[in-house]
């Protein structure tokens, strides 16, 4: 049986601010969401994730906090199995950088973690958001 390769690398991004912390949004006109985006090579996701994450958010100024892992999935496509991998990204946006994003976009926003938690669509999306909000410390209300 064939076997069909993805690779797919999302990013949480976030700010903090005198309320705690924010995290970006994105609307992909069916709901909010992480920033997620195929690539077609494993060689230097970092970077890649990055380019996209900045590019997609409307801002440059962003740093690399932590990897949060890869999600792997085996599922049948067709004739052909699929072996997907979803590696995830923290990054973050300085307090001192204008990031008013939501006045460039109307499918940008920001959001509290518990909000973000709420919103977003699927399991994977809400793990990938529990495992930023560990690594910043934040629990859920």
């Amino acid at each position: 049986m064939p076997v069909e390769r993805e690779i797919i690398v999302s990013s949480v991004i976030y700010k903090k601010n005198k309320q705690g912390i924010s995290i970006l949004l994105e609307n992909n006109e069916k709901c909010w969401n992480l920033f997620f985006d195929s690539i077609d090579e494993e060689k230097r996701i970092e970077d890649k994730i990055k380019v996209i994450s900045q590019q997609r958010s409307t801002i440059n100024e962003i740093r690399l906090i932590a990897d949060l892992g890869c999600l792997k999935y085996w599922f049948q496509n067709g004739k052909n199995l699929m072996h997907r991998r979803v590696y995830s990204f923290l990054f973050e946006t300085p307090q001192t950088y204008n990031n008013d994003v939501e006045s460039k976009s109307d499918k940008l926003k920001w959001f509290t973690p518990e909000e973000s938690h709420e919103l977003l669509p699927t399991k994977d999306s809400k793990l990938i958001l529990d495992r930023a909000l560990e690594k910043l410390k934040v629990t859920l209300n």
